[in-house]
């Protein structure tokens, strides 16, 4: 799709001036202003209200320029119903800087009632996050300049996108970004936002807006721009679990595949420490459509595997997706599912030596972006392989049809004697060498237990009949197994 560059004028409004009647100093009671906003949001603003004093003798200020990328205008409205006469007025909404360097969203209402200096023009600013601040009034001196104009056109209600930005692949630590996102003008839609360069926990770096899965993600605003271009304003969900207010400028510059489109993400400096999380280009690959309909219903899902230790196992491990769609994986390596349907997905990796253990389970839960590629990684871990099973807590003499105190364990070890701690595998033990005196020992309890960090325990074993120079055997399948220590039974 290509939209046509609107040639016409297009609506701004200016300004500057002060309100009320008294000095520029500290305590009084006036206002500042100086604003020019053009439709395409382009502009400045300086707002300073001398009757908030601050500790260091300065006074409020509300500040929103080009040099601090974390302030910016975010809806530009034609008129007002705080304006006696409403068509000459407009309403602007953006985020500013406080002196302290909060950032705050804010409103500005600007009447242009007359001619500059002629005291009837008013400039109103209003922060209702801070305490419901409203200042400004009748201008006391300057004014406001509105000049109409027309709106770029055609009008957008609706832009979605479906793509990428920057020079790398979706690989960790790739300067590349992915997006999907579908957003309308009541304003309402959804978004998925991958940066391959920021990893944290083995993962890229990502953002979603979602309503319906967390109400406390959502659009805030939605205005266009230009003629192709709209500003998305909205409340996403950052990896961290953290909430972060953002803003999206997405063009429909060109017909799909021509790589002219544009798009451009911004996540204000909030706590005012450091510089804004910003991302821009046109696309690597994907589209942006206004006024079109939804993007593709499927995506793609890499899926790696990390593995460090010894004797690695050989073959390499089985990854399968809802259970099927099975491939092989090398130890240290990845493959990728292109065209799975939008969505949650089960990712299960299998094939594990029985001396290798993987962090945090085998099964992964993975959500596909439409249009996106999902990652998930599985980290293993490999010992020298188990050999044989020998006795860590020996049997002791007991009771006829007492368990055996303390519980009698075994444990896994490798070539070296050490206990092999990945090893899970089923344990028995039995008698080996009967001492029954009266007729043969019966072994009961639960003889076969799974062991857990290579070691079995067997806490309820007892042997029915007295006898003295009895033994216990261990068994697993492919692992020797040992004798214990001889024992008695007593009535």
């Amino acid at each position: 799709m290509f939209l046509a560059v609107e040639t016409g004028p297009a609506p701004e409004v200016s300004g500057a001036g002060h309100v009320g009647s008294e000095l520029a100093i500290p305590t009084s009671n006036r206002q500042d202003f100086d604003i020019a906003v053009t439709w395409g949001l382009a502009g400045h603003m300086v707002y300073k209200d001398w009757s908030v004093v601050r500790t260091t003798g300065g006074v409020a200020t509300v500040t929103v320029g080009a040099s601090d990328p974390s302030t910016y205008f975010s809806a530009y409205r034609e008129g007002s119903s705080r304006c006696t006469d409403p068509t000459r007025g407009v309403e602007v909404d953006g985020m500013g800087r406080l002196d302290t360097g909060e950032l705050y969203a804010f409103t500005a209402v600007m009447c242009d009632n007359g001619a500059d200096g002629s005291g009837t023009d008013v400039f109103r600013l209003l922060v209702p996050t801070a305490a419901g601040y409203e200042g400004g009034g009748t201008a006391a001196s300057g004014g406001i300049s509105k000049v109409s104009g027309t709106p770029p056109a055609p009008a957008i209600d609706r832009i979605a996108g479906i793509g990428a930005i920057g020079p790398g692949t979706p690989t960790l630590g790739s300067e590349y970004q992915e997006f999907d996102f579908d957003v309308s003008s009541t304003p309402g839609g959804r978004l998925r936002y991958t940066d391959y360069s920021v990893v944290r926990n083995g993962i890229a770096g990502n953002m979603f807006v979602d309503n319906a899965a967390d109400a406390a993600t959502g659009w805030i605003s939605f205005h266009q721009t230009s003629a192709a271009c709209v500003r998305m304003v909205g409340r996403g969900r950052i990896d961290t679990n953290e909430l972060w207010t953002f803003y999206i400028d997405a063009c429909d510059n060109a017909i799909t595949g021509t790589g002219g489109d544009t798009f451009y993400i911004n996540l204000p400096d909030r706590r005012g420490v450091a510089v804004p999380y910003v991302k821009s280009g046109s696309l690597v690959g994907g589209d942006i459509v206004a006024n079109g309909g939804p993007g593709p219903s499927v995506g793609s899902l890499s899926v790696a595997t990390a593995t460090t230790g010894s004797d690695l196992d050989p073959d390499g491990y089985t990854v399968t997706v809802d259970g099927g769609n099975a491939q092989s994986i090398p130890v240290n390596g990845s493959v990728t599912y292109v065209e799975l349907a939008a969505g949650s997905h089960s990712v299960v990796l299998s094939g594990i030596a029985a001396n290798c253990a993987v962090s945090g389970g085998t099964t992964r839960i993975v959500t596909v972006p439409a249009g996106g590629t999902a990652t998930t990684s599985f980290d293993v871990t490999c010992g020298s392989p188990a050999v044989a099973l020998v006795f860590k807590v020996q049997p002791s003499n007991s009771r006829a049809r007492q368990t055996i105190e303390p519980p009698v364990q075994v444990k896994a070890i490798d070539a070296q004697g050490n206990i092999v701690t990945t090893f899970t595998g089923a344990v028995t033990v039995a008698i080996g060498r009967n001492g029954g005196l009266l007729a043969p020992g019966q072994l009961s309890g639960a003889t076969t237990v799974n062991a857990v960090n290579g070691v079995a325990a067997f806490p309820t074993i007892s042997i029915d009949q007295i006898g003295s120079g009895y033994t216990l055997v261990t068994s697993t399948a492919g692992l020797s197994g040992s004798e214990s220590r001889s024992f008695d039974i007593m009535p």
